[in-house]
């Protein structure tokens, strides 16, 4: 939780965030108790979907709020593109 502070400028908008992380934090440790069921023990295949499934909206949402961040014009490639190419430059695949 403290990255995505650490990464907003702004002390509204740092409580802001916060407000956000923590909100989903707790949606998230509420609503994963229906989806882990005993009677799916130890492969739990329902939740481990459903935590695929969080991170690839997760992922589809940040790449939609920076295609709109950065402009369309400067997305011609696509927004997974574009993602792949600040991850090469940041150089966490290295």
């Amino acid at each position: 939780m403290s990255v995505a502070t650490a990464n907003t400028a702004g002390h509204t908008k740092k409580v802001t965030t916060n407000a956000f992380l923590l909100i989903g934090y707790c949606l998230g440790n509420f609503i994963g108790l229906f989806f882990f069921l005993a009677k799916q023990a130890p492969q739990y295949e329902l939740g481990v979907g459903m935590m695929f499934f969080c991170i690839g909206i997760q992922v589809a949402l940040y790449c939609r709020n920076l295609g709109a961040a950065l402009g369309k014009e400067q997305v011609k490639g696509g927004y997974f593109k574009l993602v792949i190419d600040q991850v090469l430059d940041i150089g966490l695949l290295e």
